[in-house]
Formats: structure tokens, C-alpha cells, sequence
């Protein structure tokens, strides 16, 4: 008996209504043939102008194989329930992706600036740096001081190797932070979609 592994991973996002397993799933099988053929059998059908979003059983792809190829084994090596996001294609005006990014970095510009200048505020950095140097140069500061200019290019120095960006370049491969909470952040909303279809009895499983 012919053995077809099957990996699928928690969320996909296909352009093309006509959703079939290979476009979600890798596949395995000694015999390529066999592999291909499952690979092209028909799971759901979105409509078409539509952006769609639905949950599926491992069950339900398992029974599709199945009854397409029954003398094969299916070994499912991903995971249990997984949801499938659709987007039609459709080109957006460069104009207003640009306009989304400019947006989006002063949103990050001005907010981490506030957060700094709050921390700031909180601690009272210039009365310390002040003292400091009234210790040890023995007069009060005229203006900025030595303390106020390295504290801004630690400053700098800190925001860019956290972010880990410099211009277009990183400086490690390493993901960045934001990388890593949006990643935390799709995971939790698929795991309420994924619940939440399951507890109202919308998930495409068995027999449906």
C-alpha cells in the first residue's frame, strides 16, 4: 500500500478560487505520480470577487484523498485544524502603498520618540545628567554637556540594533521584534478563528 505524507501548516493564503491541496500542503509520496495526483484534488471553491476565510478539518482532506485514491495510506504530519484565507488578485495604485507605508513609519517614528521623551520625563535624565556633572567638573553645565550627546548616540545606536534595521539593511537575520509579535499576533487571531469555528459548527470536516 502506497503511503502519501501530507504537511499542512496552521495558515495559508491562496489567490485562486478554485483551492486545491497542493496549493496548501506539501506532499510526499515514493511514487511522484500518485503524489501529483492528489496534489490536484479539489478542496473548496470561494467566490470569486470575494475575499473569503474558511477552517478546515485534517478529516475532511484526508476523506478527499480518500475517495479519489483509496488504496493509499495518509500520514498527516501538520496540523489538525488549519484555515485558509482567499484574496482575489488586484494591483493597488503605488500612490496609496506608499501612502500606507509613510504612514506607518511616522506612526512607529513619532510613537517610539513619545515613549523616549516620556521615559525621559519620568526618571528626570537631565537633572541626573546635571548632578553628574556638577560632581565631577565641579560647575554647573552651560547648555547640552558631553553626558546629553552620548546619551542620544547610545540612543540611536540602541533603537537600530533593537529594530535591527540600518536604512535597507539588516544587521543580523535574526527576525526583528516587530516580525516576532506579528507572527504572535497571527497565530492568536488563527487560533480564535479556528476555535471559534469549531464551538458554531462552521468548520469544513467530515461529511460536509
Amino acid at each position: 500500500m502506497a503511503v502519501i505524507y501530507i504537511k499542512i501548516e496552521q495558515s495559508s493564503c491562496v489567490r485562486e478560487p478554485k483551492l486545491r491541496i497542493k496549493e496548501i500542503a506539501s506532499i510526499y509520496c515514493q511514487d511522484p505520480e500518485l503524489a501529483y495526483q492528489v496534489g490536484e484534488i479539489e478542496l473548496y471553491q470561494f467566490r470569486k470577487q470575494e475575499n473569503g476565510r474558511e477552517v478546515f478539518s485534517i478529516l475532511r482532506v484526508i476523506e478527499l484523498i480518500k475517495k479519489q485514491c483509496p488504496e493509499v495510506e495518509v500520514e498527516n504530519m501538520g496540523e489538525n485544524d488549519f484555515i485558509v484565507y482567499y484574496k482575489p488578485p488586484k494591483k493597488e495604485k503605488k500612490f496609496i502603498l506608499w501612502s500606507k507605508i509613510f504612514l506607518i513609519c511616522l506612526v512607529s517614528f513619532f510613537g517610539a520618540g513619545f515613549s523616549i521623551m516620556t521615559y525621559n520625563n519620568d526618571v528626570n535624565t537631565e537633572q541626573v545628567f546635571g548632578m553628574l556633572y556638577r560632581l565631577v567638573m565641579g560647575q554647573e553645565a552651560n547648555g547640552p554637556s558631553i553626558l546629553s550627546l552620548t546619551y542620544s548616540i547610545g540612543l540611536l545606536v540602541g533603537v537600530i540594533v533593537f529594530f535591527n534595521h540600518a536604512a535597507q539593511k539588516r544587521l543580523t537575520d535574526d527576525p526583528t521584534p516587530f516580525q516576532v509579535q506579528m507572527r504572535l499576533y497571527e497565530r492568536d487571531v488563527n487560533d480564535t478563528f479556528i476555535k471559534g469555528a469549531g464551538r458554531k459548527e462552521e468548520e469544513i470536516d467530515v461529511g460536509s
